[in-house]
């Protein structure tokens, strides 16, 4: 994920100051997509067990209350 921010971001460093090609500006936009897809996918597999882990806690406090 941070390997294709990083090149991403030196793809449009080179692209503005460098050499302008329209392969490198794409291929740059695709590299972020990727990235912004990589990030979103371990942000809701990080939520979805944060939330598993919260409801166990929650059932193991809830068998705790009746005895």
């Amino acid at each position: 994920m941070a390997f294709s921010f990083a090149c991403s971001d030196l793809l449009d460093y080179v692209n503005h100051y460098y050499v302008y090609n329209w392969s490198f500006l794409m291929l740059e936009r695709i590299l972020h997509v990727v990235g912004l897809f990589f990030l979103f996918n371990y942000i809701v597999a990080y939520n979805k067990l944060f939330k598993k882990q919260e409801i166990r806690e929650v059932i193991r406090g809830s068998e705790n209350v009746l005895v």
